[in-house]
């Protein structure tokens, strides 16, 4: 495995590559360089000269023969300046997303800038551009020096190093493609990689507790792979996961890509025989160890609660034999007077030894032991479990039943009440009594009201008696009949 890697490859196009078919060459190399990368790879062409030409931008390998049509209209022409050809391909490398990124520089040296420009403190210059991609971002940076002059080997040289790449001095100009390309074939990760190695902490968590980078030992070698998805790295060697885990079903699984046997002519030799390494792997085998026995139980428990009463249920995965008898012990907390309450209870054979209940009064932990008997009393199977159980402070006066009493018959007569101890108390305890008075005097002065009212009605309007209004009618019938 190899990771994707991200490519800058930087073409001096200056008049002065001109000579001895150097930028040809160049060009040739470039076109090398893109058959030694991968479909997973990203690549950018880019030309210098006074200035740096974008010829373009960064794409996949899918799509190579852009890079091959912008890689042949590249044509001489200017000066040669380093530094802001090298800050752009830093840019452009720091924006992709994978896991190294490399800048191959291709040109016949004599740059009109400095390595830096200030020698004494090594700062600024294209050294110091190489220099802070490397330390920021970790781009590497190789020189392909073209027939350059003693005077500039050593500087460019020099470049090379700050940017963690290598140096080629090309004399014979027929053998730069090749140049170029074996920068890019060198195995950064094989399938065994035996060279030593320290490893970096990735991720900070319980597996790295107690360990300290700048105390980790290290390895000789390591097995070269990458890690799947959603698994955590936690330690990385040179771009490729050292040790890494994920879940799996209920479980979890580590990998350790190098082997942990801690001889003196194993990879692990150094890391096994420090106390920052045994460490380590303390913490990888507890973080892998169950948090509970996951083989199958003979006998499982499930209790419940509800308030003093507890429910146990027990499940026996291969039942009770004929003959065979279930054991309950439960032994509570000591009193005050160091004195331990055991108690043991025989579930009904009727309910299949299935259901007990107790009560637990006494705060503390109990402890409840399950047993499963043969016919002559030995243990076939048994397990453990504890429960614990307290109160707040002001509810223990609920233990005593006399003290609650007392408590009871305070509170109700706080509250102007009573405290019975029968249900049929309550009712006995009920007096019925409406307290009502009336003033007579209002009924009188009602009622006068009343009788002014009609009189004043009476006076005001006319009114007929029911007889007269039968007469009146029979009258008025009479006179029709006669007009008739």
């Amino acid at each position: 495995y190899t990771p994707p890697v991200g490519v800058v490859i930087l073409i001096d196009k200056s008049g002065s590559m001109d000579g001895d078919n150097k930028l040809e060459l160049a060009k040739e190399g470039a076109t090398a360089c893109l058959g030694a990368l991968t479909e997973r790879d990203y690549c950018a062409i880019m030309t210098l000269d006074d200035g740096v030409t974008d010829d373009l931008q960064m794409v996949p390998m899918p799509e190579a023969e852009k890079l091959r049509a912008a890689i042949e209209r590249i044509e001489s022409g200017g000066g040669t300046v380093y530094t802001g050809a090298l800050e752009e391909a830093g840019r452009a490398l720091t924006a992709l997303d994978v896991e190294r990124r490399h800048i191959i520089l291709v040109s016949d040296g004599q740059p009109s800038d400095d390595l830096f420009d200030d020698p004494e403190a090594e700062t600024g210059g294209y050294g110091g551009v190489i220099r802070h991609f490397y330390e920021t971002s970790g781009i590497t940076c190789s020189i392909v020096a073209i027939g350059v002059p003693p005077s500039n080997k050593e500087e460019m040289a020099r470049a090379a190093a700050l940017g963690h790449g290598r140096f080629y001095d090309v004399w014979d100009v027929d053998t730069l493609p090749q140049s170029m390309r074996s920068d890019l074939e060198v195995p950064e990760i094989k399938s065994v990689n035996i060279q030593p190695f320290t490893p970096k902490i990735n991720k900070n968590n319980f597996l790295v507790s107690g360990v300290l980078q700048s105390d980790m030992p290290q390895l000789g070698g390591y097995y070269g792979t990458r890690a799947r998805s959603r698994a955590e790295v936690i330690l990385m060697g040179p771009y490729v996961p050292i040790y890494a885990n994920w879940t799996f079903g209920a479980g979890k699984v580590g990998s350790f890509m190098c082997d942990l046997k801690g001889t003196a002519d194993s990879w692990s030799s150094e890391f096994m025989s420090s106390s920052t390494g045994i460490r380590f792997i303390n913490n990888v085998i507890t973080s892998l160890f169950p948090s509970e026995n996951i083989r199958p139980k003979e006998i499982t428990l499930q209790l419940s609660e509800d308030n003093y009463t507890n429910h146990l249920s027990m499940f026996f995965s291969s039942g009770v034999e004929e003959g065979s008898t279930v054991q309950v012990e439960i032994t509570g907390p000591p009193d005050e007077n160091g004195q331990v309450l055991v108690q043991t209870l025989q579930p009904s054979a009727a309910q299949g030894y299935s259901r007990v209940t107790f009560a637990a009064t006494r705060p503390g932990i109990h402890k409840i032991v399950v047993r499963k008997l043969a016919a002559d009393g030995s243990i076939i199977a048994q397990t453990t479990a504890y429960k614990s159980f307290s109160w707040s402070e002001e509810y223990n006066i609920f233990v005593d039943g006399k003290s609650g009493r007392v408590y009871l018959e305070e509170l109700a007569a706080a509250g102007d009440g009573i405290s019975v101890q029968n249900a049929w108390e309550v009712f006995d305890s009920l007096v019925l009594q409406f307290d009502r008075t009336f003033d007579p005097r209002f009924a009188f002065i009602i009622t006068s009201i009343i009788l002014l009212l009609l009189d004043i009605a009476v006076r005001k309007f006319k009114f007929k008696w029911p007889h007269e209004l039968v007469r009146d009618h029979k009258a008025k019938k009479a006179l029709i009949d006669g007009e008739k």
